[in-house]
């Protein structure tokens, strides 16, 4: 029963952290849009997907494939994000901390890595993307910004 808590919990948090995800989907896509007004939608929505999954260390395929194609695009874009909202980098924070809290709860192999945790956060860092200092926050207050900020999108 207990184990059944603790996934249920696990899973409503990165319920909570998709709900980051698409804002920064949707916000990075916009970005890229007015960027490059000319290139289809696909373009834009593919560099975005890879960009978000970047940030979270969880490529596809074929986001791996869009990313290494369009590194250089995609890493200005998410330099960028820190500077043109910068109001998404304590939610981007909180939920990345969340994702690998959740990811360990559920048994995730990687997410009990701490290299490449440190490796997640580093970049993020280095982006500008993510705040230093703190913990993970509680999943309900959590939960709670991640619907707050959700209704707002």
């Amino acid at each position: 029963m207990f184990f059944n808590r603790k996934k249920k919990l696990a899973l409503r948090m990165i319920a909570g952290v998709d709900a980051i995800k698409l804002i920064i989907f949707q916000t990075m896509e916009a970005n890229l849009t007015d960027k490059y007004p000319n290139k289809e939608s696909d373009f834009c929505g593919g560099l975005a997907a890879a960009a978000v999954n970047e940030i979270y260390g969880c490529h596809s395929p074929q986001t791996q494939k869009t990313y290494q194609d369009n590194k250089k695009i995609i890493e200005t874009v998410l330099k960028a994000l820190a500077t043109t909202n910068p109001y998404l980098k304590q939610p981007l924070t909180d939920s990345l901390r969340v994702f690998i809290q959740a990811n360990q709860m559920l048994g995730s192999s990687s997410m009990n890595d701490q290299e490449f945790i440190m490796g997640l956060f580093q970049k993020s860092i280095d982006r500008g993307l993510f705040i230093k200092g703190g913990d993970a926050p509680e999943p309900t207050t959590f939960l709670k910004m991640a619907n707050e900020i959700a209704i707002r999108y």
